[in-house]
């Protein structure tokens, strides 16, 4: 308990969500990726959330990061435009696969 941490969980569920917050976006800030793998086992595993309040919360994450990402590139002239339509339209046509794979699964194994 003198560490803060109670069997593997952080005492305060509050800073909790500060730490893996603070911690997705550092991911987020320098890597510019993987903040969606990273941010739902930490929603799960480490605030105990259920994977169907966790996907949500991590796809608005990052998505959020994404936005400001692409912002920026936009005002420097970063932005590759063909390639991001095709990223664009493929997400668009294969998320219904997801979801369909998404709810075939088990909530806890």
């Amino acid at each position: 308990m003198a560490d803060g941490f109670v069997r593997g969980r952080l005492r305060e569920p509050y800073a909790a969500g500060k730490f893996f917050g603070v911690l997705m976006g550092l991911v987020l800030g320098l890597t510019g990726a993987g903040g969606g793998i990273l941010a739902v086992p930490a929603l799960v595993l480490g605030l105990g959330w259920s994977m169907t309040q966790a996907a949500p919360v991590a796809l608005f994450a990052v998505g959020s990061a994404a936005a400001v990402g692409a912002i920026d590139g936009l005002r420097h002239g970063l932005v590759r435009y063909r390639a991001a339509l095709l990223i664009a339209l493929l997400g668009a046509l294969f998320s219904p696969l997801g979801i369909y794979f998404a709810h075939q699964l088990p909530e806890k194994s």
